[in-house]
């Protein structure tokens, strides 16, 4: 699985505060996650105010999570 953020970013930065890999950084007005670094801790998707952060499965294997 991959993680994505979605434009319901309010940039606000928590994720890449509590990103132990800092695979979460700015782009622009938002934020990116890196994810060849990302280890899919899961930390980012419960600090997240706004649910922006979803973990993307793999196609073919259903919907978002």
């Amino acid at each position: 699985m991959s993680s994505f953020i979605r434009d319901t970013c309010t940039a606000c930065a928590i994720c890449e505060g509590v990103c132990p890999t800092k695979s979460i950084f700015p782009v622009g007005e938002k934020f990116s996650i890196d994810t060849d670094t990302c280890e899919e801790c899961k930390l980012c998707v419960s600090v997240c105010p706004v649910d922006a952060i979803i973990k993307l499965k793999p196609p073919g294997s259903g919907s978002a999570a």
